[in-house]
């Protein structure tokens, strides 16, 4: 599970608007991963954060097999993210 992790981070973080994976966690069930991140985004604006989240979502899909569900959690950028 660690490789499809560290492959997971590096998909997020190639995304110019994320500043930051502020978590990241996964289970596999059989053949299945399950995976949910908490990822930082440098915009305030609901829509495109949606359509960041779900540019991700996509691209993680297309690139790692077998994942039954993800969730990303965005947030706006802040002060106290560190």
């Amino acid at each position: 599970m660690k490789e499809t992790l560290d492959k997971i981070k590096e998909i997020i973080e190639k995304e110019p608007k994320v500043i930051k994976v502020k978590s990241l966690q996964g289970r596999n069930s059989g053949s299945y991963k399950f995976i949910e991140a908490e990822i930082i985004l440098n915009t305030t604006d609901l829509t495109e954060a949606h359509e960041i989240a779900h540019k991700i979502e996509d691209k993680i899909k297309r690139e790692i097999p077998f994942i039954e569900k993800l969730i990303i959690h965005f947030e706006p950028p802040n002060t106290n993210y560190k």
